[in-house]
């Protein structure tokens, strides 16, 4: 599963970004793709993006018509060829609704095939709610759950390798990718020996930064702890910086990201549940000032009548008065039932947002109705929804109404 990632500072899948352990990229070392076997089963596209050690394209199954992703080695040298047969063989491993599946690949490890995802974390994160956040983090803790049960150890947790599933309906699962770093199980026989960083600054733990051979899960933590942090703050961290989570989400990304691996949190089933103890946090505090706005108490429809007295109001003759509204001159502007404005009219007088005043026509007074200061703060707070608080010239005498001194 792959989705096109935007380039972001740090992340060695970006043209121009600051790279660790990608081996060479000589174009004359560079596999003739063309002829590989693939072409057989896949029609290309486009190039959706990559890493250090592969390129991933936007291809058409030919046999069945099906969009996938499908990814091949970014060359033939030794090292490229032999993580890319690992990551085949750790994702194959990896079965798992929270991990990418490989759908297709050959009998060469030259290339595989994934469904095409909907979107990378790097891609959704801005304007997301904690509840979504939450949610991306429960799923890749299970995702990468599952691999440090099989004992291995992904390395590149960064948000453009979270990839939100484009196959289920409801609830989207969000899935784990990129396995080109993943370090075996200790034991198991390997091609490859690292003596140098890899991983992406900023995401990779201190230990794989200074090229510790004592790398555990809790490097995973790390990961994923300063991926939380950028998810809630937007703030892409840099190597070693201490970086924190927004709000209630400061202390699980502090204790997921301790400088000393035995400091951390431990195991990603931890994580779950500090992310379900943040989300009790949050929700009773949502629950302590629910109903609690301005205008409780208030419809839409005394809302309405509330701003016509903005909209039709008259300046004062003293400059220490507010300006006002009759009667006449709310019923005219609503075209509404004069049952109903005079319903509306009561109850926010009664809720402090309006005062009586009165004004003087030829035809002797005539009774008005000013905002209050709570009507004017109401009026900001909600210039989303009236374009502008103004009030209109005046305007010449309205007719002497007999309804209009009904003193509310």
């Amino acid at each position: 599963m792959w989705c096109d990632p935007r380039p972001m500072r740090g992340d060695s899948s970006s043209e121009g970004g600051q790279s660790v352990g990608v081996p060479s990229k000589d174009p004359d070392k560079v596999m003739p793709w063309d002829l590989a076997g693939w072409r057989s089963r896949y029609e290309p596209r486009e190039e959706l993006g990559g890493g250090g050690y592969g390129v991933v394209l936007r291809v058409v199954h030919v046999a069945s018509g099906e969009v996938r992703a499908l990814k091949h080695p970014r060359s033939n040298e030794p090292e490229v060829m032999a993580r890319f047969k690992r990551e085949i063989e750790v994702m194959r491993r990896l079965d798992h609704p929270n991990v990418v599946r490989i759908l297709d690949h050959d009998e060469n490890f030259d290339w595989f095939a994934m469904p095409l995802a909907a979107s990378t974390l790097l891609d959704a994160a801005r304007g997301m709610s904690d509840d979504e956040i939450a949610r991306v983090v429960i799923d890749v803790a299970r995702g990468l759950d599952a691999a440090h049960r099989h004992g291995f150890i992904h390395r590149d947790v960064k948000p453009s390798n979270i990839l939100l599933d484009d196959d289920a309906v409801d609830f989207p699962p969000w899935r784990i990718a990129d396995f080109g770093i993943v370090r075996r199980p200790p034991g198991e026989p390997t091609q490859l020996k690292t003596t140098r960083p890899i991983g992406t600054e900023g995401f990779m733990a201190p230990e794989v930064a200074v090229g510790s051979s004592e790398i555990t899960v809790t490097a995973d933590i790390y990961g994923l702890g300063r991926t939380l942090a950028w998810a809630t703050t937007g703030v892409v961290p840099e190597r070693f910086e201490h970086i924190e989570g927004r709000g209630a989400w400061a202390d699980l990304v502090s204790r997921m990201t301790e400088i000393a691996p035995s400091s951390r949190i431990q195991q990603m089933s931890e994580v779950v549940v500090g992310v379900r103890a943040v989300l009790r946090k949050l929700r009773a505090e949502r629950a302590a000032t629910w109903g609690q706005g301005r205008t409780r108490g208030l419809s839409s429809h005394d809302e309405k009548v509330l701003w016509s007295v903005f909209e039709e109001a008259n300046e004062p003759d003293e400059p220490d008065q507010e300006p006002s509204a009759s009667i006449w001159q709310l019923e005219r502007s609503r075209g509404l039932p004069k049952a109903l404005i005079r319903v509306s009219i009561k109850k926010l007088l009664d809720l402090g947002y309006l005062t009586t005043t009165q004004r003087e026509t030829n035809d002797g007074p005539l009774v008005c109705y000013a905002p209050t200061q709570k009507a004017w703060t109401w009026a900001q707070d909600y210039a989303d929804r009236v374009r502008e608080v103004g009030v209109e010239p005046p305007r010449s005498a309205p007719p002497n109404d007999p309804n209009d001194d009904i003193p509310f």
